[in-house]
C-alpha cells in the first residue's frame, strides 16, 4: 500500500470497518469487463472473514460464479467531504476494505437459513429470522470465502 499511514491492519479495527458498511460490491470475471454488483451482506469471522449475499437462484451473478468462482470485494463507510480554499487540498475522510476470495453456493437448508441470519443481523434485526419455506426455495445464499483483505482509513 502506498500510503502506509493509512493502512489497518488490526483484526478487530478490520471488522469495525465491515460493521460500519452497508453495501459490499463484489467483482466478478468476465471474457469482456469485469462485472461489478453492489449487495446485501452479513459475515462472521471467526478464523476466516466468510461474506455471506443473497440473490435469485438464476442471473448473471450464479452464471458468472460458475464460470469462475474467485471474486474481488469492495465496502467503505464513513465518508465525508473535506473542504479547503485551495481546490488541490480537497480531501476525502473515509474507511474501506479490499479483498478477494472463493464465492460458493450454499446448499444445505441449515447453513442457509444461519447465513440468512447473519445477513439481517447486519442489518439490526434480532432474532433468529422466520422464512417462509417457498422463498427459501427461490433463494440462493452465497459464501464468499475471503482469502485476501486489506483495510484504509483517512481521518
Amino acid at each position: 500500500m502506498r500510503r502506509g499511514e493509512r493502512e489497518v491492519r488490526d483484526k478487530e479495527a478490520l471488522r469495525d470497518i465491515i460493521r460500519s458498511c452497508d453495501v459490499c460490491r463484489v467483482a466478478f470475471c468476465t471474457d469482456s469487463a469485469p462485472y461489478i454488483v453492489p449487495l446485501s451482506f452479513g459475515f462472521s469471522w471467526d478464523e476466516n472473514l466468510e461474506l455471506y449475499f443473497h440473490c435469485a437462484l438464476e442471473g448473471r451473478k450464479i452464471d458468472l460464479m460458475r464460470s469462475c468462482d474467485l471474486v474481488g470485494f469492495e465496502m467503505d463507510s464513513g465518508q465525508d467531504l473535506i473542504k479547503h480554499e485551495i481546490a488541490c487540498k480537497w480531501s476525502t475522510q473515509y474507511k474501506s476494505v479490499i479483498g478477494a476470495g472463493r464465492l460458493r453456493l450454499i446448499d444445505d437448508h441449515e447453513k442457509k437459513i444461519l447465513y440468512l441470519n447473519r445477513i439481517m443481523e447486519h442489518y439490526g434485526y434480532e432474532g433468529p429470522g422466520v422464512y417462509d419455506p417457498a422463498v427459501l426455495r427461490r433463494t440462493a445464499v452465497l459464501r464468499l470465502d475471503v482469502t485476501e483483505l486489506s483495510g484504509k482509513e483517512k481521518r
